[in-house]
Order: structure tokens, then C-alpha cells, then sequence
């Protein structure tokens, strides 16, 4: 199984895993200079990794097709990176229709098909499967809707801080996912995976105030969008303590291990 400290390594590592998500998108973004469409950069990597972390919490395994997201996806960026020295930047809109294309798109099938074989082999709800990834699907559809009512383009003057912050919210959703896995809790949303989210309401409420004040928010949304950050930041780190504790627990308890050298994922909760 292991020792504390090993699995304290497999805390942070799956963590880490989550965030980078957010530090690649913003690192390729600033080489082929996309501003605003950094975002979807997030998007598109984010999905496979959600995507695998909810099929790994049905399946126990990890199975990628031929063609998939990680592998096809970096192999895309790193030839994104250097035909942007040759070809025009502008060209970044087709590598990301490929990366969705080819990356993406079948990794995401993959994902439904195998974790569709064990809910219905175990003659469950796949309808409460699926309802794990409502929290997800609410982060990445709620800055859209933020990004929509702004009187102001927040993605394209602070994509920095909004991926950013989104990551931080995207590493506590997937690791309250995992943290559900190590202790075999029912199927079905975990409610509490959304507080991440609870700053976004007031981002698109006060969004909201601009059309019935002049085009002005009630307040500066340069202030909120470093708010939203640092909300998403705070989640994280007061969570960490916390669930280093319970990683000790789980640990001595013996609850991780299920006698076939699994020693399972624990990211950021």
C-alpha cells in the first residue's frame, strides 16, 4: 500500500495534474497569442481530464483509445509551437478545432462508453453518473455566461487571472471527485463540489447591474475578476488541511486498498 508520505506524493501530484490544465492553456495561449480564446484552450484539455477522473471513479482503470486527448493533444501543442514560427499565429483556431477533433472528441466517447458498461453492469442510474459532471459543466458554462453579460471583455483583458482562477475552482471539483472514490460514496452529485463555485453568481449578478446602471457595474469588474481569484485560491488552500487529515485517515484505515495493488487518486479537496 505504501507509506503516509507516499500518499501524501499522490495528493499533491493528482492535484497538481488538475491545475496544470490551467498552466498549459495559459502557457500555449501567450505562445500563439489568442488572448480571449485562451479560455477555450482550458476548455479543451479540462474536458479529457474530467472526463477520465469520472470514468477511473466507476472503473477503477484507466483505459485512453487509439487516438485521445493527452497524448494526440500534446502532440498537437508542441507542433503548434513551433509552426507558429513559420506560419501565421492566426492559425491557432485550426489547431484547436484539431485538438478537439482529434484529441477530445474521442477521449470523451471512451469515457461515456466504458463508465455506461459498469453502471449497467452494476444495474445503476446512469442518469446519477452523469450528474457528477453537472458541477463542471456549470463552471466552464458559467464564466462563459459572465464573459456574455460583461459590459466589459474580462476574457480578453484578464484571461490570465480568470483561467487561472478557473483552474484552481476545476482542481477542487476533480479532487472532491476523487476524494468520493477513495470513500466509496453513492453515486450520484456531490452537492458540496460546488463551493468553488459560489463566486461566479455574484460575478454574473454584478454583470447583471451594469445593464440597469448606464453600461456600469455596481462593482469594478477588474476588482471582481481578482476576487474570483482569489475566492478559487482560498477554496483550495483552507480545503488542504483538512484533507490531508482525511488522506491519513483513509490511509490507516485501510480504505484505499482493495487488494489488487490499487492505490487509487487524491487531489485537491
Amino acid at each position: 500500500m505504501g507509506s503516509f508520505g507516499t500518499w501524501i506524493a499522490a495528493f499533491s501530484l493528482s492535484g497538481c495534474d488538475a491545475l496544470v490544465c490551467a498552466l498549459e492553456a495559459l502557457a500555449f495561449g501567450s505562445t500563439i497569442m489568442c488572448g480571449r480564446d485562451t479560455f477555450w484552450l482550458w476548455v479543451i484539455s479540462a474536458i479529457p481530464f474530467v472526463g477520465a477522473t469520472w470514468e477511473h471513479y466507476f472503473t477503477n482503470t484507466l483505459i485512453l483509445p487509439v487516438i485521445n486527448g493527452p497524448t494526440e493533444g500534446l502532440m498537437l501543442i508542441y507542433s503548434a509551437h513551433f509552426f507558429t514560427a513559420i506560419v501565421e499565429i492566426s492559425t491557432y483556431k485550426a489547431v484547436l478545432l484539431l485538438m478537439t477533433a482529434f484529441g477530445v472528441i474521442p477521449t470523451i466517447m471512451c469515457n461515456i462508453r466504458n463508465a455506461y458498461k459498469v453502471v449497467q453492469a452494476r444495474k445503476g442510474n446512469m442518469l446519477l453518473a452523469l450528474a457528477m459532471l453537472c458541477p463542471f459543466v456549470a463552471l466552464s458554462g458559467g464564466v462563459l455566461v459572465w464573459d456574455c453579460l460583461s459590459p466589459s471583455d474580462i476574457l480578453g483583458d484578464y484571461p490570465h487571472l480568470v483561467v487561472a482562477g478557473t483552474g484552481l475552482a476545476f482542481g477542487f471539483l476533480v479532487g472532491r471527485m476523487i476524494l468520493a472514490h477513495l470513500c466509496d460514496e453513492p453515486k450520484g452529485l456531490k452537492t458540496n463540489m460546488s463551493l468553488s463555485l459560489l463566486s461566479l453568481p455574484f460575478a454574473i449578478a454584478n454583470a447583471l447591474t451594469a445593464r440597469f446602471n448606464d453600461g456600469v457595474p455596481l462593482v469594478d469588474e477588474s476588482l471582481v475578476v481578482r476576487l474570483y481569484f482569489t475566492f478559487s485560491r482560498m477554496v483550495v488552500q483552507s480545503c488542504l488541511p483538512k484533507k490531508v487529515a482525511d488522506v491519513r485517515v483513509l490511509h490507516e484505515a485501510h480504505v484505499v486498498d482493495d487488494g489488487k495493488g490499487y492505490m487509487g487518486w487524491i487531489g485537491f479537496v
